[in-house]
C-alpha cells in the first residue's frame, strides 16, 4: 500500500514517540487496529519502522569511526572542545525592498544557526552595475554582481545568458556601449534558439571591419551581426569580439525566428522606357510612358484592405500592446489583409517602415516579391509578404519609442518594348506604436562567493549594496544554516487526546497548548491529519473542529513542529451525531406556542 508522504511521516513519528513511552511495536500495531486502521496498513507501518530502525542501530558505529578518523586527521592542540553539527536547514527571509543607490541593510536572521550559504532572489535593471556583499566582522563575501553574471553566464538570470548554453562570447579588445551590448546579447540569444554551430570573429581597426564566420548564420543573426559591425566601425576604437557555439547535433533544428523590422512609403509610379534603335545610322529616340492600370469602374476596381495588428498568441509582447522590455521583441503582422479579387500571391510585397520618434529617422524594409520590392529600390528581406515583422531594440534605428507603419503592394508589370504594361495596386498605410522600456530581468538563487561560507556564527549580518546607474529589487534571501542537534529539543506531548463527541451542527474547540510544550520556547506550527470531511481551523493555539454534513465516526491526530523537529499526538476518536428532537422536547415546544 502506497502511503501519502505527509501521512507516512506523521505515523512514523507517532510510532517513535510511543516507543519512547515504553510501548512495544505489537502494542502500537494493536492500537492502530483498535482505532479503526486497516490491519494491512498497520502491518506496513510497523514493517517500515523496523527496516529504518535496523539502519539506525548501525549508524552510531559508523559515526564513531568517522569521528575517530576526523580527530586523527584534523587534531589541533589549540582546540579544547568541539561539537558535531546537525543537519543543514534551508530558510527564506523576505526582504521586499527597492534600492536605487548605495546602501547598507542590516539583515537579522529569522532563523538562527551557523550560516553556510546565502543566495538572492529579485530583479535588476539591465543598465548600470549592481553588486551585493555579505559583510561579517572584517570580511566581505560577494553575493551578486550583475555584470559578472552577464559575462560568465551564471545560471538563474533571464535576459542575459541562459543556464547551460554551450556558447562562449569574449570581448578581447575594446569596450561596448549599452546599445552594442544589447545587440550582442540578442545575437547570442538567437543562436541559442536556433542551436546552429558557428564561430564568429570581428575585428575593428582604423574604422575598417574584418568579419570571419565559420558555419551558417540565420537571417536574423546576419542582421544582428551586421548591425553591430556598422555601429562599431563608426567608433574611433579598436574592438575585437569572438563568439563560438558548440551544440550537439540535432535532427530537426528549431525554426529560425526572424527579428527584422521595417518602414513607410507612398507608391506612385510612372515607368519611362526609352529604347534606342540603330538602323542604317539612324537613331530613333522614343519615350514610352507606362501608367499603372487602375480600373476606374466601381465594379472592377482592385482594393487592398490592409489589416495591421500585433500578432496574437506568440511568445513576444504577450499582452499585445506594443510595449516590451528592451531584451525582448514586439511582433506585428498583416496576414489578415483582404483583397477583393483573386490575387496572385507571388506579386505581393509589404513595405515596413520603422520610424524612430526621438531621432526623427525612418528605415524601410520590404518583404515578399523581389519584383515588387524592386519598384521601391529595395531587396526583399524575407520571401513572403505576410511574414511576421519583429521589432527589436537597436535594429534598423529603433529606439525606445518607435512608430511602425506597413503598406501592402501588388505589382505585375512587363517592361518589354513590344508589350509593356503594369498593374500596381497598393493599400493605405497603417501604423502601430512599438515602444521599449529599460526593464528589469529576474534572477533566482544567485550566489558568487557566498555559495559556501566558512561556518559564520552570528544572528545578524550587514548587506552592502553598491549601485551605479541601476536599480535593484531585492525580494528575498535564501540561506542554509547548520543546527546542533543538542541545541534543539523536540516539542513534548504533555497528555493524550481523549475521544470526543459533538453534533454536526456544532463546532468543537481544542486548546493545543494544553497538549504540547516546547522546552526551547520555539513557536510551534500545528497541523492535523484525518481522512474524512472533518475540518480543523487552527488559529494561534486553538483548533476548531467542524463536520459540515458528515456524521459518523472517524479518527484524527495533531502534529506540533518547531521547524526542526516534530511531535505527533495519539490517534483519537471523533464521533459526530446528527441532533434529533426527542418527544419530551417536542411536547415542550408545542406548549410554548399554545398547541395541544
Amino acid at each position: 500500500m502506497k502511503l501519502a508522504k505527509e501521512f507516512k511521516k506523521g505515523m512514523n513519528l507517532y510510532i517513535k514517540q510511543n516507543i519512547k513511552r515504553g510501548n512495544s511495536l505489537d502494542e502500537i500495531k494493536k492500537s492502530f487496529i483498535t482505532h479503526g486502521y486497516n490491519p494491512d496498513l498497520a502491518e506496513n507501518l510497523i514493517k517500515n519502522h523496523k527496516i529504518k530502525n535496523t539502519f539506525m542501530v548501525a549508524a552510531p558505529l559508523f559515526l564513531m569511526l568517522l569521528l575517530a578518523i576526523s580527530t586523527i586527521l584534523f587534531y589541533n592542540s589549540d582546540i579544547t572542545t568541539f561539537a558535531i553539527l546537525g543537519e543543514g536547514y534551508s530558510f527564506t527571509d523576505n526582504i521586499d525592498l527597492i534600492f536605487d543607490q548605495n546602501a547598507d541593510y542590516l539583515w537579522s536572521m529569522e532563523n538562527k544557526g551557523i550560516l553556510k550559504s546565502v543566495k538572492l532572489n529579485g530583479e535588476v535593471k539591465i543598465n548600470g552595475t549592481v553588486k551585493v556583499y555579505l559583510q561579517h566582522e572584517n570580511k566581505t563575501y560577494l553575493i551578486f554582481d550583475n555584470k559578472q553574471l552577464e559575462e560568465e553566464g551564471l545560471g538563474g538570470i533571464t535576459g542575459f545568458v541562459i543556464e547551460d548554453i554551450p556558447i562562449t562570447s569574449e570581448i578581447k579588445k575594446g569596450n561596448l556601449t549599452e546599445e552594442e551590448q544589447i545587440i550582442l546579447d540578442n545575437l547570442i540569444k538567437d543562436i541559442n534558439e536556433t542551436k546552429n554551430n558557428v564561430e564568429i570573429e570581428i575585428e575593428i581597426e582604423d574604422n575598417e571591419a574584418k568579419k570571419e564566420v565559420t558555419g551558417v548564420l540565420a537571417d536574423a543573426q546576419e542582421l544582428l551581426l551586421d548591425t553591430l559591425i556598422n555601429i562599431l566601425v563608426n567608433k574611433d576604437e579598436e574592438t575585437e569580439i569572438k563568439i563560438k557555439s558548440e551544440f550537439p547535433e540535432i535532427e530537426e533544428p528549431e525554426e529560425i525566428i526572424n527579428d527584422t523590422p521595417i518602414l513607410n512609403i507612398t507608391l506612385n509610379i510612372t515607368i519611362n522606357v526609352t529604347p534606342s534603335i540603330n538602323e542604317t545610322n539612324v537613331t530613333i529616340n522614343q519615350t514610352i510612358n507606362i501608367t499603372p492600370i487602375i480600373n476606374e469602374t466601381e465594379e472592377n476596381i482592385s482594393i487592398i484592405s490592409i489589416d495591421l495588428e500585433y500578432e496574437e498568441g506568440s511568445i513576444y509582447d504577450k499582452n499585445d500592446d506594443g510595449l516590451e522590455n528592451i531584451v525582448s521583441a514586439i511582433d506585428l503582422t498583416v496576414e489578415d489583409t483582404e483583397f477583393n479579387w483573386d490575387v496572385n500571391q507571388e506579386n505581393l510585397c509589404t513595405v515596413w517602415d520603422t520610424y524612430n520618434v526621438e531621432q526623427d529617422e525612418s528605415t524601410l524594409v520590404c518583404y515578399g516579391s523581389s519584383r515588387c520590392c524592386s519598384l521601391l529600390d529595395l531587396s526583399p528581406s524575407r520571401p513572403d509578404w505576410n511574414e511576421t515583422f519583429y521589432v527589436v531594440y537597436g535594429q534598423y534605428g529603433s529606439d525606445l519609442n518607435n512608430m511602425i507603419s506597413a503598406q501592402v503592394v501588388y505589382a505585375d508589370f512587363n517592361l518589354s518594348f513590344d508589350n509593356p504594361f503594369s498593374e500596381i495596386y497598393y493599400s493605405e498605410w497603417q501604423n502601430l506604436t512599438a515602444s521599449f522600456y529599460q526593464g528589469f530581468v529576474r534572477f533566482e538563487d544567485i550566489c558568487i562567493e557566498s555559495c559556501i561560507l566558512p561556518n559564520l556564527n552570528s544572528t545578524s549580518y550587514n548587506l552592502v549594496i553598491e549601485i551605479n546607474n541601476s536599480e535593484l529589487i531585492l525580494d528575498s534571501l535564501i540561506y542554509e544554516i547548520l543546527v546542533s542537534e543538542e541545541d534543539n529539543y523536540a516539542p513534548i506531548l504533555l497528555k493524550n487526546f481523549t475521544d470526543i463527541k459533538f453534533f454536526s451542527d456544532e463546532s468543537y474547540a481544542i486548546n493545543l497548548s494544553e497538549y504540547f510544550y516546547d522546552e526551547d520556547n520555539d513557536t510551534l506550527i500545528f497541523d492535523y491529519y484525518n481522512n474524512t470531511e472533518i475540518n480543523a481551523v487552527i488559529i494561534n493555539e486553538t483548533a476548531t473542529l467542524s463536520a459540515g454534513n458528515f456524521t459518523g465516526t472517524t479518527y484524527l491526530f495533531f502534529t506540533a513542529d518547531d521547524s526542526i523537529d516534530a511531535t505527533v499526538s495519539n490517534v483519537f476518536e471523533i464521533e459526530v451525531k446528527k441532533r434529533r428532537i426527542g418527544p419530551f422536547i417536542l411536547k415542550s415546544l408545542r406548549n410554548l406556542v399554545g398547541l395541544v
